[in-house]
């Protein structure tokens, strides 16, 4: 993973030339700093910019609550699910 600042970094070229930003992010701390690029460059009104999280998998609920609030969009892939949601349960409990 690329450090956090390089992270920022790359949000705030992408939205700035006017992209919608994606980022791929699985697991709770990629989805964290996801999080705190989209926070600091688009700021409250990141959900004007519907910025993207690919993945977005196997989540803390603070998170869920996080991604609401700024209105990210979430592009799930469910074939991960059926694929690995033994092993998901296996390594993290019901």
């Amino acid at each position: 993973m690329k450090s956090e600042e390089a992270i920022r970094e790359q949000v705030r070229l992408a939205h700035s030339g006017g992209w919608q930003v994606a980022l791929h992010a699985i697991g709770d701390r990629a989805v964290e700093v996801t999080l705190d690029a989209i926070e600091a460059v688009m700021g409250q009104e990141a959900g004007r910019f519907r910025p993207r999280i690919e993945h977005a998998g196997v989540l803390r609920p603070d998170l869920i609550h996080r991604i609401r609030r700024l209105g990210a969009v979430v592009v799930t892939q469910l074939r991960f699910v059926f694929e690995s949601g033994d092993g998901y349960r296996q390594a993290l409990g019901k």
